[in-house]
């Protein structure tokens, strides 16, 4: 289940920058947005095989493998969330510099 939970999540941010893309959300208005979404499903992508293959290698057999893996995993998802956060926040500056 921590696959298909990964998976899913990983598709959710590649659904909505393909989104942003066509025009069916609000689209981006800086190259730095784009660049922050790019980012974080990169580091979304790294978490989510961290994930995967910290279900595969159990702490019996592979200890440090185990350790490396969880530290992937978390280290992926908070650089991705720092990335989410500044594309909103660039969101917000462009904003407000068009009122």
């Amino acid at each position: 289940m921590s696959t298909v939970t990964v998976v899913t999540f990983d598709i959710a941010f590649i659904l909505e920058r393909w989104l942003r893309h066509t025009g069916k959300l609000t689209r981006n208005t800086s190259v730095w947005q784009k660049l922050y979404s790019f980012c974080s499903i990169i580091a979304s992508i790294a978490g989510a095989a961290g994930l995967i293959l910290l279900s595969i290698f159990d702490t019996l057999r592979h200890p440090h493998l185990h350790d490396g893996f969880l530290v992937l995993f978390i280290a992926g998802y908070i650089v991705s969330a720092i990335f989410v956060c500044a594309e909103y926040q660039a969101s917000y500056n462009t904003t407000t510099l068009l009122v």
